[in-house]
């Protein structure tokens, strides 16, 4: 199989063309994972890649539709049935399993690196250039469009370009002038400025007597730099035309080509800020960053890029002077500073276009040549800075995009980033070294204090000081505000401060100076006194709203305005930087400014307006979750009666948007659930609770944000029994999760009970299946059994079509533990047509993946891995986490059984990660055992018995008798490989015990075990 990437996107196997590689996106998604050939690549990263960092809603289903018909298709393009030529998952994203050999764009990187071995005869390095340069096809990745696809081929071009040149030279130090000179000619057509390849085309032309040519092409050449960039042409190409005209031009082999260099230098830049004399601590994080510099190699071949990323307040931008003053001295050719004001709340972002000017206004760029685009202006940028060794500290940027065009190309330079973003498109794109600043520790608080308040101050109220620094949350500036407030007022105790502190509602007003340009309050109070009134009342009532963020729909109805009022005035608020929109139609602001809008809404807004304006509010989060659950979920029997929204307005009319309401207002939705709670609003918060709770259920997440204990207090103080079952089921899951047996009982049969008395059937079969799941932990399978049974029995009465396909499941699963497995195929197989009859994705993909589980015990591989590979799909698909880890699983003990031992060993530590991630405990002991089978069937004894350890020492406490007994199983055979025939009978005397009170096949096994041992 052939993978080409140096021209348009193709497939070749056994000579031919494969025909359909789907839609663009799909031909980016095979090339995204291509340029990493062999190795994993992070979901996100492949997002990115896609979708150029604004991927729209329904990504990742799209993304997981992708890779599964591009399996497909790779897997028909003509590979051995026993390889894995598709992307799979590992690590956290996915991986092409295929040699780097296989893909064009990695032969040529190969040959190209073998070509520039210095002890290559000349003729070998030509052709091995030949060979690399002939994979070329036209522009790389040609029919792709999108960022990611065009810096691609940016990079790859210049490689191609180097490669061209050093091709060039080894082929006129062969005295083959001929050769190159219509190659090096097309190529400056398309690179006319490119330097190095005139000198070649130059030197050709002389040595095939054609001097006048050589000449001509040095003029059109220097007038052509002059008119486009207002430079000279380089020294060597001004000596080799002075050469020329004297006649004595040195021949090839005499000559050492170089880089060009850059035209005469302006003045050095030397832009950084003064730092505070008052910088303290940060040990750790210095440490960090005289690391990175100590182990980055000049001509490496990479920038140092550091991104300090962290939370407003916390000294990002001090940490970065302080260490650039520090380093400063070590980049001779100066600094480069500019705040990006990517967050700065009293000023507008600065465009890439601006900071590139100010760069190349320092570094000597003449204003009249300066070009007008932004790509444009980086390449003169990295031309400029090319030679150079800078220091460039980019502070407060917004996103990884922000910077792009701002970082240099020469591994002279450092780069420094600061944001309160994340950047990690800077680390998988430009390999950034990132970390996350946090607030001071205890220590460096009170040294920071005692910079500014003096030893003796400090020392004399040390309880009053801790008091402090726990109020301004360990925040620098909070503290520099607090310890200045304290300066002006040297009379006043620390005690008094910290009283004045003490009331949150007040604490604003207590963490000013008094100073206009750095209290608070007046800087904005400055914006607040110039907006119209309906602007005005708009700022004080978002400061009510609980959540992070609020979108223009939700504003409309907290302030009681029509859409367009209500878009004008948050336009004026934006203007104002009092509000940022943050993202298309959603507004956030700045924690102090929250703070102020509140503390305004309490002085010039009556209660009863404060209070109608968030029941609006509240309102519209709960019609518009509930018009959202019915298109998702319309199957679902347990929604409560919410009446229509009093307007026709909904953000969400189908699948799309109602999938885009959960995944932008969850965060709200779970923080009004609380304070809703918290108010005594219970007829919003147990309503919203319930459906969020569902919904989760539906997904797999079984304890998103404490949302159900919420749900259980509101059902139980306005006397909704229906939702308190539900409640009390719902908290019985999240104990099973977490392997808290006895506790997941208790309130499942109070959930029963509660179901039975009120006539909830629906109730009762959900509850009845999840006790039965805790009996089968617990080893209990006939009681298990009953209630699974029991379960199936009232759902087929009532037309629960959803409560049938989990009791189906788990009495499918019973049956295969007990060895029964046509009975389990049968309860599997009448789960996956129910699931797939009534469209519920999570009892299909678990039924697929009980299938195959069934499959590969009976011998049936290939089967096995189809059904568990179509679960994973739908798994990922819905973001389904609990089912991912069972998939990997499976999946693991499949590649286990087959001998592919490094598979399973993968798979099963995916399955390990996903589980701790959701704080699944009750899966571990199970996982931990597959690690301690695999890792013993590939010889690796020592982890084998670590694992099977673990899991013994896990089932053990949580109660769960099976992985008890697989646990002393595995260790026995470890003793048995060690010849410790005492502790071997032992475990399995242990393993035998527990298999035969469960009843299971497992029993036979371990008895033979024992009595081939006897024997010996």
């Amino acid at each position: 199989m052939d993978i080409r990437l140096l021209g348009p996107v193709e497939v070749w196997a056994d000579d031919r063309r494969v025909a359909d590689l789907g839609t663009p996106q799909q031909r980016a998604v095979l090339a995204a994972l291509a340029v990493d050939a062999g190795r994993p690549v992070m979901l996100q990263t492949l997002i990115d890649r896609v979708w150029d960092q604004a991927p729209p809603v329904g990504t990742r289903p799209a993304l997981y539709a992708h890779i599964s018909r591009l399996r497909k298709t790779l897997s028909q393009a003509g590979a051995a049935p026993e390889q894995s030529t598709g992307p799979v998952r590992q690590a956290g994203g996915y991986a092409l399993t295929v040699d780097p050999d296989q893909v064009d764009l990695h032969r040529f990187r190969r040959l190209a690196a073998a070509a520039s071995d210095p002890v290559r005869p000349d003729g070998e390095q030509a052709q091995l250039l030949r060979e690399a340069l002939g994979l070329w096809r036209g522009p790389p990745l040609a029919d792709l469009s999108g960022e990611w696809a065009t810096r691609m081929r940016e990079d790859w071009t210049q490689q191609r370009l180097d490669a061209v040149v050093a091709w060039a030279w080894a082929e006129l130090r062969l005295d083959r002038h001929d050769e190159v000179i219509g190659p090096v000619r097309n190529m400056l057509a398309e690179h006319p400025l490119t330097e190095p390849l005139t000198v070649i085309l130059m030197r050709a032309l002389v040595m095939a007597g054609r001097d006048a040519e050589a000449l001509d092409r040095y003029s059109s050449t220097r007038a052509r730099l002059a008119d486009e960039l207002g430079t000279e042409p380089g020294p060597e190409l001004r000596a080799l035309h002075t050469a020329i005209l004297r006649g004595d031009l040195l021949p090839v082999r005499d000559t050492k080509p170089g880089p060009v260099p850059l035209p005469a230098r302006s003045p050095i830049p030397r832009q950084l800020p003064a730092h505070t004399s008052r910088f303290v601590g940060r040990a750790q994080e210095l440490g960090q960053l005289a690391s990175l510099l100590e182990n980055s190699t000049p001509g490496g071949g990479t920038v140092v890029i550091t991104a300090i990323k962290g939370t407003a307040g916390v000294g990002k931008t001090a940490l970065a002077l302080h260490w650039a003053h520090h380093i400063a001295e070590r980049f001779p050719d100066g600094q480069l500073y500019v705040n990006l004001r990517g967050f700065d709340p009293t000023d507008s972002p600065m465009r890439p276009a601006e900071a590139l000017v100010g760069f190349l206004h320092a570094l000597g760029a003449r204003p009249e040549r300066t070009p007008d685009t932004v790509d444009d202006q980086a390449a003169l940028y990295r031309s400029l800075t090319a030679e150079r060794s800078m220091l460039v500290v980019l502070d407060n940027a917004r996103d990884a995009e922000h910077v792009r065009a701002l970082l240099p190309a020469n591994p002279a330079c450092v780069v420094v980033i600061t944001s309160r973003n994340q950047l990690a498109d800077l680390t998988a794109q430009q390999g950034a070294s990132t970390f996350t600043l946090d607030v001071l520790s205890q220590q460096d608080a009170r040294a920071l204090l005692t910079r500014h308040l003096g030893r003796d101050r400090v020392s004399a109220e040390p309880d009053a000081v801790s008091e402090l620094i726990e109020q301004c949350a360990r925040l620098p500036l909070a503290l520099a505000i607090a310890a200045a407030r304290a300066e002006t007022h040297p009379g006043f105790t620390l005690r008094s401060l910290v009283n004045e502190l003490a009331d949150t509602h007040t604490r604003l007003e207590g963490l000013d100076t008094g100073e206009a340009t750095t209290s608070v309050r007046t800087v904005f109070s400055w914006s607040y006194n110039n907006l119209s009134a309906a602007a005005a009342r708009t700022f004080r009532l978002l400061g009510l709203h609980p959540g992070p963020d609020i979108a223009l729909l939700a504003v409309a109805r907290l302030t009681d305005l029509d859409l367009a009022q209500a878009r004008e005035t948050l336009g004026e608020l934006v203007r104002a930087h009092l509000l940022t929109q943050h993202t298309h139609g959603r507004y956030t602001c700045h924690d102090l400014l929250r703070a102020y809008a509140e503390n305004l809404a309490a002085a010039h807004d009556p209660q009863d307006d404060q209070t109608g304006s968030l029941i609006r509010l509240f309102d519209h989060y709960l019609h518009t979750t509930a018009a959202a659950m019915r298109i998702l979920h319309p199957q679902e029997e347990l929604w409560p009666d919410i009446a229509p929204p009093a307007t026709t307005t909904s953000p969400v009319t189908d699948v799309t948007t109602a999938e885009a309401w959960f995944d932008t207002e969850l965060a709200n939705l779970t923080v009004i659930i609380a304070h809703s709670s918290a108010y005594g609003w219970h007829t919003h918060d147990h309503r919203l609770a319930t459906m969020l709770r569902l919904h989760h259920v539906s997904l797999g997440d079984n304890n998103p944000g404490g949302i159900h204990a919420h749900t259980l207090q509101a059902a139980r103080h306005t006397g909704d029994r229906t939702t308190e079952g539900y409640a009390l089921t719902y908290i019985g899951i999240s104990r099973w999760q977490q392997g808290r047996y006895q506790r997941a009982s208790d309130h499942f049969r109070e959930a029963i009970a509660i179901a039975r008395d009120i006539g909830n059937r629906v109730g009762e079969v959900l509850a009845l299946n999840h006790l039965g799941l805790v009996h089968w932990r617990q080893g209990d399978y006939r009681s298990a059994t009953e209630q699974h049974q029991r379960a199936l029995t009232i759902a087929r009465d009532d037309d629960f079509r959803v409560g049938e396909v989990l009791a189906l499941n788990y009495l499918g699963f019973i049956h295969f533990q007990q060895g029964r497995y046509q009975q389990a195929i049968e309860c599997h197989h009448q789960a996956l047509d129910i699931s797939r009859e009534i469209r519920f994705p999570p009892g299909e993909a678990f039924a697929l993946n009980n299938i195959g589980f069934v499959d590969c015990q009976q011998g049936r591989y290939q089967q096995a891995t189809e059904h568990h590979q179509q679960a994973l799909d739908i798994f990922h698909e819905i973001d389904f986490r609990l089912g991912e880890a069972s998939g990997e699983t499976n999946l693991g003990i499949v590649h286990c059984r087959q001998g592919h031992y490094q598979q399973a060993t993968e798979h099963h530590r995916q399955a390990l990660r996903i589980a701790r991630e959701i704080g699944d405990r009750a899966s571990e002991p199970l996982i931990l055992n597959q690690l301690g089978t695999t890792y013993h069937s590939s010889g690796h004894l020592d982890q084998a018995r670590l694992h099977h350890t673990a899991a013994l020492t896990l089932a053990t406490e949580l109660g769960d008798p099976y992985e008890q007994a697989r646990a002393h199983h595995g260790i026995a055979q470890y003793h048995h490989t060690a010849n410790n025939h005492t502790e071997t009978r032992r475990h399995l005397r242990q393993a035998l015990t527990v298999y035969t009170d469960l009843g299971v096949p497992d029993a036979h096994a371990v008895r033979t075990e024992l009595t081939a041992l006897d024997h010996t």
